[in-house]
């Protein structure tokens, strides 16, 4: 009776702990900002940065813009994760850069999946799934 007992605890006890350890998405109330200096705002958000590699460690759910890119020559990896919107918004901006790739990742839910306003050269998508967006998956404006 007291190795039931036992096995029965443990059981609950890796319950409890493989409970704690679900991974949920990351909701912002805001965009996520790579900014012009470099720096990830809110430092909060699931981005890792190496150089000039911004790498997603997880979902994004957000109820206005996903990402603002405001810095040039840098590799935005999604590394197989979601930015998803609620109906509006940018999922990634782009305004007046060049040399930036994004990469690796599902763009959804938002107005526009990737709008490139005045960006210059040298910009790539690459091996990206941008669909069910409202409008747009991919958005030139004198780019």
């Amino acid at each position: 009776m007291k190795r039931v007992f036992s096995g029965m605890m443990l059981i609950l006890l890796l319950c409890g702990i493989l409970t704690l350890a679900n991974i949920h998405p990351v909701k912002a109330s805001g965009a996520i900002y790579i900014r012009a200096w470099g720096l990830v705002d809110p430092s909060t958000a699931p981005i890792q940065r190496n150089g000039s590699l911004y790498t997603l460690t997880g979902n994004i759910i957000s109820d206005t813009d996903g990402i603002v890119i405001e810095t040039s020559n840098i590799i935005l990896d999604g590394a197989g994760y979601t930015i998803q919107g609620i109906g509006s918004g940018i999922g990634i901006s782009l305004s007046g850069r060049s040399n930036v790739t994004i990469k690796n990742m599902e763009i959804t839910g938002f107005s526009c999946g990737v709008y490139l306003d005045w960006s210059l050269r040298c910009n790539s998508l690459v091996g990206n799934n941008i669909a069910a967006n409202n409008g747009n998956g991919i958005e030139l404006w004198f780019s």
